[in-house]
């Protein structure tokens, strides 16, 4: 019905003249013009209504409606659920010339059944007052029809406003569907906080995406799996200019990232492994797959935690790449993981759980193992739970996940050795942390106290990592500096003896992380079938750690992992809204449209010259331990920063607006041991001197940690435990941005997390992420700047046959069809719609699905020519055989078939096959215009 109302009013009238006779052979010739004229006002009046619903609810169509009048449905500003839909009860006079609106929550125009009221008989007039909202203007926002239809994609909303967008976002949790997209490489994930049904993740939902050949595809729902879908083979088309793929997962935490990343992981490593040839290759791709969904989960429990809301939340960067052959087969994997909340190692806040890795060993290991290791009771360990109430399904659920994680790293190729080593590392941090350093005797004479159980603990964990006690507990309880002198050895006070002590465990589990790393990586490619002629194309999945702020207090650790989010961010404003931008204006097309804040001096003001990690580095080499101090520097060094907050001299802390709101950091006593790690020589040359082997290389750096780049092989030393928090910070944002984001197609997971309760949804909580998110730029930026942009021959080639036989089709042009006749054609010639600029044609998407459509209907001229010839051949041949040929015309020697004939028929069709084109489309048109006018027909039924 639609395609029909598009045409324009002048296609109507020359299509009810052409077709008068036809419509009713009974009438006379004034009657039958009489008739095409009204055909003709009926659709032009439906043409009319379609443009005016685009924009707004058909009973506003008239000027001067008040949207706001009495029945009209609103959404309203609401304290805790963001945006609510309402219905105007009816309009007061306030204070001056403010006018107040009594608003009825709830949809009340729609019954039970679906039936939609008149706007006359909406509102009961026994409303309870108590019930009614009183609200200004500027609180409200029309809701018409046309905008709470649901959508996949959220730049189909025909009116922008984050009322609408958060609707439409609530209408998706409601109906339990977890995505909506945003535009072509962006998509929405609602976390729902509980299990959804199995059959949005079931194997017929996961092979309807795989066996998906084209990467837009409209018959599926909004997908993470669609989405990946699109980056492999968007990655096999360019695999020949060797630019690969990355999607990234951002959001608050608990938003579900990693579960996301996880689902996206084994889209792609299926439908690559699928494409490799059967035999060994095949074989290998199979195994390259199943390894790198099992080795998710283990390096998750290395670099997860359990906080009070969230069981399983990423306290570390990871990035996961696939490599692809140009023939699109799985050839290999890696895995890398930066910024470890290396606080948590040794000392997670109360009523959380550190790292899981911990709770797997005491949980999965035997009476045996927990004798050799020293771990008699788990309970003892306090400092790993902290108010943490473990259940025996808890233990039970840590136990299988020991068990699961050692066969995957046994079935990978490690050694039985180095997996009772890993164990070993583990125990051996637990006994160290466990030695208390800071009591109040010690406190008060200056001096550690030593006793037995420390002296024991101490020489458990050397036991365990193969080096000598007494180097540890030199390493522990005295410093050595060089002079003039000589060497000079000094007993350390008990706080820096626990300093010591703490940068010693955080060293190792690093270390142990970054060694397990580089043995995994090691495997895959022993497995690998790249080839070193031909460099595969890659895709890689960077799941960041989301955005906090513990109204407890936030720390260091804190402070980066939000400004890691800022750099995310900016990177997204970069990819979304600056360059699409900049190559809209260098075509000449007409750019409006609001562009976000830009994050940069955020993250200047935290990692910049003068910002908060200069002057904490700075005040540690010049020996300043005054937090006041600290605060004073950062106050008259950024004290006008529009993004800095400093309440008064005596609240030690300050506060900083990130994109995704205001966070205080505090108290900031803590803050220089924190930043500090390993920097001491003899610590690392104790570690060298392990007799454990796995021990001895924790900190060794081998070349071939990094696959190669163009400019050779890579080291970690710049980038992982090496130098200070801060300074380990610079280099890691310098490498992400420079090694692993450079020259990629980058897609985006944005991850929301629906409320504070599990499966809940509070609208204000998911409209502050959405705003975070610049979802609401997004959908205008997107809008104006047209997803879709395709070269102008290339768009004459693929769409110049819609037009043939048209009124916009001009035989006589020497020029041929033009793009502005295609465009007016398919009714998307709108400013809204397209634009055509310098090289390109920019299409958004609703127009190009619309462009697409008509190119599938409209029957190819060769193709049909091609087969009207095939037909008439095989006609002939048979007539040969069967001797019906006449044999008084000249025929072709091999086949029978008269070839004279055969030219001036194929000249014929195609003099006249644009004309017999359009009479079919005409002709097919007309019937079912008949049996649109019939009284009992349904204009919405599926025959029509």
């Amino acid at each position: 019905f639609l395609y029909f109302i598009a045409f324009e009013k002048s296609e109507l009238c020359v299509f009810g003249e052409a077709h008068t006779k036809e419509m009713d052979p009974k009438l006379g010739e004034g009657p039958r013009k009489a008739a095409a004229s009204a055909r003709v006002a009926y659709f032009s009046q439906e043409i009319a209504r379609h443009h005016a619903n685009r924009v707004q609810d058909p009973s506003l169509s008239q000027k001067n409606v008040d949207p706001f009048q009495r029945g009209s449905r609103v959404l309203f500003r609401h304290a805790e659920e963001g945006w609510v839909l309402g219905t105007v009860h009816r309009a007061h006079q306030g204070r001056g010339t403010t006018r107040l609106y009594s608003i009825i929550p709830g949809d009340v125009r729609t019954t039970a059944d679906g039936k939609e009221l008149s706007m006359s008989t909406v509102v009961p007039s026994h409303a309870r007052v108590k019930d009614l909202v009183r609200l200004k203007q500027d609180e409200l926002e029309p809701a018409y029809s046309t905008c709470l239809v649901p959508v996949r994609d959220l730049l189909q909303i025909p009116q922008l406003h984050e009322a609408l967008i958060l609707y439409q976002v609530r209408k998706c949790h409601e109906k339990e569907e977890v995505y909506i997209n945003l535009g072509r490489n962006i998509v929405l994930s609602i976390n729902p906080g509980q299990a959804m049904g199995a059959e949005r993740y079931s194997e017929e939902t996961f092979e309807s995406y795989v066996e998906a050949r084209s990467s837009a595809d409209h018959r599926l729902p909004p997908h993470v799996w669609g989405t990946a879908h699109q980056m492999y083979w968007r990655c096999i088309r360019q695999s020949r200019s060797y630019r690969p793929q990355a999607m990234i997962f951002t959001g608050a935490a608990g938003s579900g990232k990693t579960e996301a990343a996880h689902l996206v992981l084994r889209f792609l490593t299926t439908i690559s492994a699928l494409q490799a040839n059967s035999g060994p290759a095949r074989e290998t791709s199979l195994w390259i797959a199943n390894m790198m969904m099992r080795l998710g989960p283990l390096i998750d429990a290395y670099g997860n935690a359990t906080l009070q809301r969230y069981t399983n939340s990423s306290r570390v960067t990871k990035w996961t790449e696939i490599f692809i052959s140009p023939g699109g087969s799985l050839v290999g994997g890696q895995f890398q993981a930066f910024m470890l909340e290396r606080s948590r190692v040794i000392l997670p806040p109360e009523g959380e759980r550190s790292f899981h890795a911990y709770y797997h060993l005491l949980a999965g290991i035997d009476s045996s193992v927990r004798r050799r290791l020293g771990l008699d009771d788990a309970r003892k360990y306090e400092w790993l739970f902290r108010h943490v109430v473990v259940t025996d399904e808890d233990e039970a659920i840590d136990a299988a996940a020991y068990r699961s994680n050692r066969k995957t790293l046994s079935d990978l190729g490690l050694a039985t050795y180095e997996l009772d080593t890993l164990d070993k590392i583990l125990a051996g941090i637990i006994h160290l942390r466990s030695v208390v350093l800071t009591t109040q005797s010690s406190i008060r004479s200056g001096n550690v106290e030593w006793s037995t159980e420390k002296e024991e603990a101490i020489r458990m964990t050397g036991a365990l990592w193969g080096i000598e006690p007494h180097h540890l507990f030199a390493e522990i309880a005295s410093t050595t500096t060089v002079g003039r002198g000589g060497a000079q050895t000094r007993r350390l006070t008990p706080l820096q003896a626990e300093e010591a002590r703490n940068v010693v465990c955080k060293a190792v589990y690093c270390g142990m992380v970054e060694w397990l790393i580089r043995r995994i990586n090691k495997e895959l490619n022993k497995r690998s079938t790249r080839s070193t002629q031909e460099r595969p194309s890659g895709i890689g999945l960077l799941d960041v750690f989301g955005h906090e702020n513990d109204t407890h207090g936030n720390m260091l650790e804190q402070l980066l992992m939000n400004t890691f989010n800022e750099e995310i961010q900016r990177e997204y404003y970069q990819h979304v809204f600056e360059n699409e931008i900049e190559e809209c204006q260098n075509e000449g097309l007409d750019m409006t449209g609001s562009i976000p804040p830009d994050p940069t001096p955020t993250v200047d003001l935290v990692t910049g010259p003068g910002g908060v990690l200069s002057i904490l580095e700075d005040q540690a080499k010049k020996g300043v331990t005054s937090d006041t101090a600290m605060l004073e520097h950062l106050k008259a060094t950024n004290g006008h920063h529009p993004s800095l907050l400093i309440k008064g001299d005596s609240v030690i802390g300050f506060g900083i607006k990130h994109h995704a709101g205001l966070v205080y950091y505090g108290p900031i006593s803590s803050w220089r041991s924190r930043n500090s790690f390993v920097n001491k020589s003899s610590l690392i040359s104790m570690f060298e001197e392990s007799s454990n082997q796995l021990v001895r290389n924790l900190f060794a750096r081998p070349a071939d940690t990094l696959p190669p780049t163009e400019t050779g092989y890579l080291t970690a030393d710049d980038i992982l435990s090496t130098g200070t928090l801060g300074q380990q910070y610079r280099r890691t944002m310098e490498y992400i941005r420079s090694v692993i984001l450079s020259d990629r197609e980058l897609s985006w997971c944005r991850c929301i997390r629906g409320g504070a309760s599990l499966g809940g949804f509070t609208g204000s909580a998911v409209l502050s992420q959405l705003k975070a998110m610049s979802v609401l730029e997004t959908v205008r930026v997107k809008r104006t700047c047209y997803p879709v942009r395709l070269p102008h021959d290339y768009f004459l080639s693929r769409y110049r046959n819609i037009v043939r036989g048209s009124s916009y089709d001009n035989p006589n042009d020497a020029a041929g069809v033009s793009i502005d006749a295609v465009l007016n054609f398919a009714g998307v010639a709108s400013l809204e719609d397209s634009q055509i600029g310098t090289s390109k044609v920019f299409l958004n998407n609703a127009a190009h699905k619309k462009l697409e459509d008509l190119r599938l209907e409209t029957p190819n001229p060769s193709k049909v020519l091609t087969s009207f010839v095939a037909n008439r051949l095989l006609a002939k041949a048979l007539r040969v055989k069967t001797g019906e040929e006449d044999d008084d015309k000249t025929t072709s020697p091999k086949s029978g078939v008269n070839i004279n004939a055969m030219r001036q028929t194929m000249k014929v069709l195609a003099m006249h096959l644009p004309v017999f084109l359009a009479f079919a489309r005409g002709y097919l048109a007309h019937h079912l215009i008949l049996e649109l006018m019939q009284p009992e027909a349904s204009v919405c039924g599926s025959d029509s």
